[in-house]
C-alpha cells in the first residue's frame, strides 16, 4: 500500500489552492518529504500531508480525490483540512478575521429546472448545505477568546466582486463568506466518509470598493492567521469535541438520526423526547425499554447485525450500533423491534441475579414510550439540524 511510504498512523490531509497558501503550510511541516502521484506533488511528514489543488472546484475536487487515492482511503486519512482565503459577505467581518466553516453550499450548482431540489442541492442529497467538521471549534474558542466565528460558506467557480451578486447569495443561502474550493473538497471527501475541517481567513470584505485589489494586497499577509490555527491542530494542542456534542440540542426534535459512520459500524440516535424540555424518560421506562428492545433485536432475523443498544445518560433516547446497515435498513430493524414490544407480557432479565437494579422496571411505561416513539418516526426520515 502506498500509504506505508509515509507512516503507520493516520495522517491529516491538507488541501490549499494557491502558492501563497501553500508556502506557510510547508513552513510548519518542516522537515518534510515530497512524493509525486497523478501529476501532483505531495508534501508530507509523520503527521500530515499537503497538496496544492489550484483554483476552482474541479481543481480542489481532483486534488482531494488524488490525496484520498494516494493514502488508500479513510482508513489511513484522519481528515482533510482545507485552509485558505475567503471574501466576507457581511460587514461584521474584517480583513484578517479567522473563521471556521460549519457548512458549505455550492451556490452556482443548479438543477432546479430538471429535479425537485433546491438551488445548490445535489440530487440524492438531504440538503443544499454540506456539513463540515467543527469538532475543534470549542477548544479553539478557548484559546482565541471567542475571536473565531462559525460561518456558512458559499463556494463556487467565480471570484465575486459585484456587490449585487454578493447580496443575492446572502439572500438565497444566508451565507457569511464566499470562496472557490470548499465545495469541491467537501463533496469529494464526503463520498469517502472522510470529515473535512475548513479554516479560512478573510482577505477582502463586502463593503470594499475594490475586492480584487484587497485580495491581491492581503493574500500574502493574512495567511498567518489561519496557519497558527492549523499548527495547533497538527501539533495536537487542541482537542476535538465528541461528535454528538456538536449537534445543536436546542433544535433537535424527536426522531431517528444517523449519528456517525465508522467504516462498517453505523451509530443511530433514537431520540424519544426533545432535549432540555424537562420531558425525560423515567428511569423505569428507560431501563425496561433497554431490556425489551435489546432482547427483540438479538433474537430477530437481523441479530448478526446488532452490536449495541443502550440508553443515553440524558434520558432523552437510546443509541443503536449496527454492522453494515444503512439508514433505511436500520430504521426497518428498529421499527420491527419496537412493534414486537407491544405484545410483551414481561420484561426479560429482571431478576436480581440477572440485573443490577432489578427493582427499577416498568413494562407498562416502556411499552407506552416505545409506542409513542414508533408513531413519531414511522414513514419519516430525519437529519440532524444545522448547528
Amino acid at each position: 500500500m502506498i500509504q506505508k511510504l509515509f507512516t503507520d498512523k493516520k495522517l491529516k490531509g491538507i488541501v490549499v489552492a494557491m502558492d501563497a497558501e501553500l508556502s506557510p503550510v510547508l513552513d510548519i511541516l518542516k522537515p518534510y518529504q515530497t512524493f509525486k502521484f497523478l501529476d501532483r506533488t505531495f508534501f508530507y511528514n509523520d503527521s500530515a500531508i499537503a497538496v496544492k489543488s489550484g483554483i476552482g472546484e474541479l481543481s480542489s475536487a481532483s486534488a482531494a480525490e488524488s490525496l484520498i487515492a494516494l493514502l488508500g482511503g479513510k482508513q489511513n486519512l484522519d481528515s482533510i483540512i482545507n485552509v485558505g482565503l475567503c471574501g466576507s459577505l457581511h460587514d461584521g467581518y474584517k480583513v484578517g478575521d479567522i473563521l471556521m466553516v460549519k457548512d458549505v453550499v455550492h451556490y452556482d450548482f443548479d438543477v432546479t429546472g430538471i429535479d425537485n431540489v433546491q438551488k445548490g442541492q445535489y440530487p440524492g442529497a438531504e440538503s443544499q448545505f454540506l456539513s463540515a467538521d467543527i469538532s475543534y471549534f470549542d477548544s479553539l474558542q478557548k484559546i482565541y477568546e471567542d475571536k473565531i466565528k462559525l460561518v456558512r460558506c458559499a463556494s463556487g467557480d467565480k471570484f465575486i466582486s459585484d456587490i449585487k451578486i454578493q447580496k443575492q447569495i446572502v439572500q438565497d443561502f444566508s451565507a457569511d463568506i464566499c470562496e472557490m474550493e470548499a465545495a469541491g473538497v467537501i463533496l469529494t471527501a464526503g463520498k469517502h466518509g472522510i470529515p473535512v475541517i475548513i479554516i479560512k481567513a478573510v482577505s477582502d470584505v463586502v463593503s470594499s470598493q475594490d475586492s480584487l485589489k484587497d485580495f491581491k494586497e492581503s493574500k500574502d499577509t493574512v495567511t498567518k492567521n489561519y496557519i497558527d490555527v492549523l499548527k495547533l491542530i497538527l501539533e495536537d494542542k487542541v482537542t476535538r469535541t465528541i461528535a454528538s456534542f456538536n449537534i445543536n440540542h436546542n433544535k433537535l426534535e424527536e426522531g431517528f438520526y444517523t449519528s456517525r459512520v465508522d467504516d462498517d459500524i453505523y451509530t443511530y440516535d433514537l431520540r424519544f423526547t426533545k432535549p432540555n424540555k424537562g420531558d425525560y424518560l423515567s428511569l423505569e421506562s428507560m431501563h425496561s425499554a433497554e431490556h425489551l428492545v435489546a432482547t427483540a433485536l438479538r433474537n430477530g432475523k437481523d441479530k448478526d447485525k446488532i452490536i449495541y443498544f443502550g440508553p443515553m445518560g440524558c434520558r432523552t433516547g437510546f443509541y443503536l450500533l449496527l454492522k453494515n446497515a444503512d439508514y433505511d435498513e436500520a430504521k426497518r430493524i428498529i421499527e420491527t423491534a419496537l412493534e414486537s414490544i407491544a405484545s410483551a407480557k414481561e420484561v426479560d432479565g429482571t431478576k436480581e441475579i440477572e440485573c443490577g437494579n432489578a427493582a427499577c422496571h416498568s413494562l407498562e411505561a416502556a411499552q407506552k414510550d416505545c409506542k409513542e416513539y414508533l408513531k413519531k418516526i414511522k414513514g419519516k426520515k430525519f437529519k440532524y439540524p444545522a448547528y
